[in-house]
């Protein structure tokens, strides 16, 4: 029998072909199985034609899930983008994710989401069109329908970074010594979130002239290892010494969020700490290379884009010199 009941609500479906068998397991009904086995079937014929099977939405975005996906840093974010997309994707043929990304623009825009938002959810199904046309093998889509997903326009970078007197501020409401270590190493690194609780005592590395440094290995969010150096004698050292941070995220945003309600910047982010501590390198460097291998980021261009707007000296250089016009009294007629 090609389906078969597994508990209360749980099916499985095997289906037979060129010696082998292939074999899933769902919840549902017996049409829904009945619908899994015709899927299956219809696949396998497609494969014997040499055509490109047709697939779900929904099961190109469960095999990222489960694929490459789980990789990354910012899985867990990564599944609320999934679950927002889920009801308009639910039912509907990878060839349509075109039209799914129109609904979720416009389903955002009655919702009254920024930009942002709408475009992080974009970004989700354009990886897995990319994907599905380019990488998986076999090829799931005869056609390159992510470059046809554009994204909205009018996203607002966040340019926020604190003065140092305002990062002082913040630290002084902080209440565990944890937090406040954790804190300022986030300051004084521009470590993202997770790659600040993920910290053990063997990435602190002190050179044989004493200097130190946090070495991270390929464990981040762009998967690239890198190495932030550490001010000597100063709090950020001192609270190296004390690694692992020992906290929770949970416990870190909870701490977090009370000092900056404490310290009256209820507008600041966790995140902002890493921008406060890459627009200060730039400032007092001049340097945007140093900031985007000090921050991790793939490419000069997203160093840029965030940084180089603090590099103005060079603007100011070149309008000191032009001729001041206008200067010159007109004479009156007699």
């Amino acid at each position: 029998m090609p389906i078969r009941k597994r508990g209360r609500s749980s099916w499985q479906v095997r289906v037979g072909h060129g010696g082998q068998r292939v074999a899933e397991t769902l919840r549902g009904t017996r049409q829904d199985a009945l619908e899994l086995e015709a899927k299956i079937r219809r696949e396998i014929v497609d494969a014997r034609l040499g055509r490109t099977p047709r697939r779900t939405l929904s099961a190109a975005i469960v095999r990222w899930l489960e694929g490459d996906a789980k990789a990354l840093r910012s899985y867990r974010n990564l599944l609320e983008k999934v679950a927002a997309i889920e009801p308009l994707a639910r039912g509907r043929q990878l060839a349509d994710v075109v039209d799914v990304a129109d609904q979720v623009k416009k389903q955002g825009l009655a919702d009254s989401l920024k930009p942002a938002t709408i475009n992080r959810r974009l970004a989700v199904l354009r990886r897995v069109a990319k994907l599905a046309y380019g990488t998986w093998s076999p090829r799931w889509l005869d056609e390159d329908l992510g470059a046809r997903i554009k994204l909205l326009p009018g996203e607002e970078a966040r340019y926020v970074q604190l003065e140092p007197v305002q990062a002082d501020a913040l630290l002084a409401k902080v209440s565990s010594p944890r937090a406040r270590r954790a804190i300022v190493l986030a300051i004084a690194t521009g470590l993202r979130r997770n790659e600040l609780l993920a910290l053990e005592p063997h990435h602190l590395v002190t050179l044989p002239d004493g200097r130190q440094r946090l070495v991270l290995d390929a464990r981040t969010k762009t998967a690239r290892p890198r190495v932030v150096p550490l001010r000597p004698r100063s709090t950020a050292a001192k609270a190296a010494q004390a690694l692992p941070v020992g906290l929770s995220a949970w416990e870190l945003r909870r701490e977090f969020e009370a000092a900056r309600k404490a310290a009256k910047m209820p507008w600041l982010q966790f995140r902002d700490l890493r921008r406060t501590f890459g627009s200060w390198v730039v400032q007092r460097t001049g340097s945007l290379k140093a900031a985007q291998d000090l921050l991790g980021h793939t490419t000069m261009q997203i160093t840029a884009r965030h940084y180089a707007h603090l590099l103005d000296d060079h603007l100011v250089a070149a309008v000191a010199e032009l001729p001041d016009v206008g200067r010159v009294k007109r004479r009156r007629k007699a």
